[in-house]
């Protein structure tokens, strides 16, 4: 049996929680194992985690592929004929990359051997025994054009400076398959992300079958700004061939909580509400075997909630919808909206569930499914609530 483990991003906490999950089978990585971003919610660390994760990949206990995030610290720690970083040192890109900075600094013997271990270990791609692991895309003529070169799919030093251009057929397959497929949206529409920073493209799921816009997109706070229209035949994708082996991806940042919404292609990147995948040969794959993982353990002594003092505890859970239903669910739960400037296109409230206990995740999440109107997305800030 295999424990699929999405992105960990230098949280030891999620990594030891997702190796306790997978304790009696093969944990196989889905990448993107550094990387915090800026002002992570937690204590990261790049180096333990990496520790970790390569004495599991190079004792073949473990498999692993590699993400966006390994690939763009290659570039970034490496320069090309020009003198010039492969990836630009400008601040964005050290944003992202800043908790490996931090553990390794730029250019430090440190940082090209950990990066030279991603380039020499992690493959862009893992097919054996019936299932597949990629970290953001599994696009065929993609993947063919890299075999041509790299049958193994790991890249080699020579490759570096084209895929940094992404200006050849080669460079862009590179990139497709490790950061997804990205489009431009219909002239006079764009988004507002989690960094509320405004986006003219975006990000397309390739395992959601035809669709509009608004199905299609991910990572899209707000859905409802992109236009209620089907995709275009030159945007849409083929659908994943039917008689092809699973597949399992991280890298999207998924919303609300762990689903499957194809049996054939898992994306298991959920922030706010990770899980692990117990493969066990499935040629279809099922709901059940998707394990969701502890986020916190509370310790009574520093457990904010409120007691009666009869042992009953009332819970406040913060959650959020999209501004645009924030009327619909004022109508049918009576709980009076809050805004945020630095998140326009959402709509927060705080509820009090009734009949649930300390440590009762399961229970506080369907009575908040169930109470909500039907069709409304939400997800459960489990670290802004009193619980």
């Amino acid at each position: 049996m295999l424990t699929i483990i999405p992105d960990i991003h230098a949280n030891l906490t999620l990594l030891d929680s997702c190796l306790a999950a997978a304790k009696g089978s093969r944990p196989a990585f889905l990448g993107d194992f550094i990387d915090a971003g800026k002002a992570p919610k937690f204590t990261p660390d790049d180096r333990v985690v990496l520790e970790r994760v390569r004495g599991l990949i190079d004792s073949g206990e473990a498999l692993a592929v590699m993400g966006n995030h390994e690939l763009n610290a290659i570039l970034f720690h490496r320069t090309g004929n020009d003198g010039k970083p492969l990836r630009a040192h400008i601040q964005k890109n050290i944003d992202q990359h800043q908790s490996f900075v931090d553990a390794f600094g730029i250019g430090t013997p440190e940082a090209i051997e950990w990066t030279t271990w991603f380039l020499s270990t992690l493959p862009l791609w893992h097919e054996a025994d019936g299932f597949r692991l990629i970290h953001a895309c599994w696009s065929e003529p993609e993947i063919e054009v890299i075999r041509a070169r790299r049958p193994d799919g790991r890249l080699q030093p020579e490759d570096l400076p084209e895929i940094a251009r992404e200006d050849t057929e080669f460079g862009r397959a590179v990139k497709l398959i490790t950061s997804g497929r990205e489009v431009p949206l219909p002239e006079g529409y764009s988004f507002l992300d989690k960094g509320n920073h405004s986006r003219h493209e975006v990000r397309l799921s390739w395992w959601r079958e035809g669709g509009s816009w608004r199905s299609a997109a991910l990572s899209v706070p707000d859905r409802n700004s992109l236009p209620d229209a089907p995709l275009p035949a030159e945007v849409a994708t083929p659908a994943y061939p039917d008689d092809a082996p699973p597949v399992f991806v991280g890298h999207y940042k998924m919303d609300l909580n762990p689903r499957l919404e194809n049996d054939r292609v898992l994306c298991l990147d959920y922030p706010e509400a990770p899980c692990v995948y117990h493969w066990q040969g499935e040629t279809r794959l099922t709901a059940a075997h998707i394990q969701p993982l502890q986020r916190r353990t509370s310790k009574l002594a520093d457990n904010p909630l409120i007691s009666t003092g009869y042992g009953v505890f009332i819970f406040k859970i913060v959650f959020r919808t999209a501004r645009v239903d924030a009327e619909a669910v004022r109508d049918a739960m009576g709980l009076e909206p809050q805004y945020r400037e630095d998140d326009p296109g959402g709509a927060y409230f705080s509820w009090s569930p009734t009949g649930t206990k300390r440590g009762d995740d399961e229970t506080i999440v369907w009575g908040l499914h169930h109470a909500l109107p039907e069709g409304i997305h939400h997800r459960i800030l489990w670290e802004q609530s009193r619980y």
